[in-house]
């Protein structure tokens, strides 16, 4: 194998953290929504995850711009 090429190993890297911070978005969503819908108030969780997906979106926005 030769060597990797610096722009190729760039763009995987970046792609691998999106996935992780994608997994990790709805890890923690589906935690929070399953402790508020306990505790009786499943309205809050929901406007949570749209803020959190709105957020990931933007994050994913600023590594597009970057790659």
């Amino acid at each position: 194998m030769g060597p990797a090429e610096p722009e190729l190993a760039l763009r995987a890297s970046s792609l691998w953290l999106i996935v992780f911070l994608g997994l990790t978005l709805i890890a923690l969503s589906v935690v929070s929504m399953w402790k508020e819908s306990r505790h009786g108030q499943p309205l809050k969780s929901i406007v949570w995850f749209a803020l959190a997906i709105v957020g990931f979106y933007a994050v994913i926005a600023l590594f597009a711009g970057y790659v």
